[in-house]
């Protein structure tokens, strides 16, 4: 991370790349055995817990800092397979990419150890998706699998609309395994599909790499022809599921706050954070500095929203925290998937929220947040080990300096330069 100096009001950070784009990158490499560089990487535990487990499949790696830059390159290497017992802890994009990868790793047997809060989420639909095609699973003792890799052929799938679409993504990158092409469809039929811009990330980055893939009619359908990288370096985007928080940051200490954006439409769908900061009133400001563009907000708090949050959950807890300084109520819908994440997040976020006398409430599938004062005292907030909370009880410290977090270190999960921008300049 690269900033001025902190006394100044205009601060430039860099971000680590997206860690969705990276993890959809690697495992699509596992297949390619491409030698490959990402750059920008990351040294989020998500990123380097995947690095980790890849072993199992012969990928190789090393993280290199170039100049002045702290955020490593990721340079691939292939080597002989290191290690078939593979401990996933709660990393959970890593599991459920790697359910439908390893499954399709013809002679391989592999065992994956799995922790206890990751283990009680969702993730039993994925895998008899993949058993109605012949993959084969073994369940020897709680919290371990064992996946036995065999060819499979394609065909058609049904997988639930509305838990993760982690399941759909895990299963396209790895389309290029089965025999025949796939067919990917949703129940119950005609739902809304939870988290969609994730698939569309997936499809755009598959299609980028001549993959035949397309969402039609509620109705996935993706070819088995293998992704190709024409290049050996990769541009990697900033993780913009992390970026919003830095925004967020400036607009609570009133600070500017800027944030490297793409010239081109973004692959993430978390970058439409941006447009809900502009419909809450606050305003856009660009600037260019060594050839890249940055953004951030500024402006006084004001009214409320009424909003869908269905394509960005993971920005739920940005957006609760700033409406907590609002003028108006803001009502928040399609969110009930968070109760599926690291922690159940509207429980958790209304319980701690509470303690500081927010008024928040989850009445009829909606959250709904009304603005009053909040009570700036030693109370101790829990993050229940969850990144997304943790970050922002963090930023609400900023505020109200007197309440205690009892784990940030959780943020290491999925943004360790947002704690290392605390730790230097705040």
């Amino acid at each position: 991370m690269h900033l001025n100096s902190p006394v100044d009001k205009a601060v430039f950070v860099e971000i680590a790349g997206s860690k969705s784009i990276l993890n959809r990158l690697l495992i699509l490499n596992s297949i390619n055995k491409q030698k490959i560089c990402l750059q920008p990487g990351s040294e989020c535990e998500d990123v380097l817990a995947m690095l980790k487990a890849l072993q199992a499949l012969g990928l190789h790696y090393e993280l290199c800092k170039q100049g002045k830059r702290e955020i490593p390159e990721i340079r691939c290497l292939y080597d002989k397979s290191t290690n078939t017992d593979i401990v996933i802890n709660e990393a959970g994009t890593v599991f459920r990419f790697l359910l439908t990868r390893l499954a399709l790793e013809e002679g391989g047997v592999f065992t994956l150890r799995v922790g206890e809060k990751l283990y009680s989420r969702p993730f039993l639909p994925l895998i008899h998706a993949l058993q109605g095609l012949g993959a084969e699973f073994e369940f020897p003792e709680d919290r371990t699998i064992v996946i036995r890799g065999k060819s499979l052929n394609g065909g058609r799938i049904t997988l639930p609309a509305n838990i993760s679409s982690q399941f759909v993504t895990s299963i396209l990158l790895s389309a290029s395994l089965f025999k025949s092409s796939l067919e990917i469809n949703f129940t119950p039929k005609y739902a809304p599909i939870s988290s969609l811009p994730y698939i569309m990330m997936t499809l755009n980055l598959l299609k980028e790499f001549g993959v035949n893939c397309e969402l039609v009619g509620g109705t996935i359908i993706c070819s088995n022809n293998k992704p190709v990288f024409a290049t050996e370096k990769l541009t990697v985007e900033p993780d913009y599921s992390t970026a919003p928080s830095f925004w967020v940051m400036g607009l609570l200490l009133q600070r500017e706050i800027y944030v490297p954006v793409p010239h081109h439409e973004s692959l993430q769908g978390d970058f439409a954070f941006s447009n809900i900061l502009e419909k809450l009133g606050f305003e856009k400001n660009y600037k260019e500095q060594n050839e890249q563009r940055y953004l951030a907000f500024t402006g006084e708090f004001q009214h409320g929203l009424d909003i869908s949050m269905r394509d960005m959950p993971d920005q739920v807890m940005n957006l609760v925290l700033l409406a907590l300084f609002c003028k108006t109520q803001t009502i928040i819908c399609d969110i009930a998937i968070l109760r599926f994440k690291e922690s159940d997040r509207i429980a958790c976020l209304m319980q701690e929220l509470k303690k500081i006398g927010a008024d928040i409430e989850y009445l009829d599938e909606r959250l709904i947040i009304t603005p009053r004062e909040l009570q700036d005292r030693p109370i101790e907030l829990s993050s229940h080990n969850d990144h997304r909370l943790a970050m922002i009880l963090l930023l609400l410290k900023q505020v109200l300096p007197s309440i205690i977090i009892d784990n940030t270190d959780c943020i290491r999960k999925s943004a360790p330069e947002f704690l290392a921008f605390f730790k230097n300049y705040l």
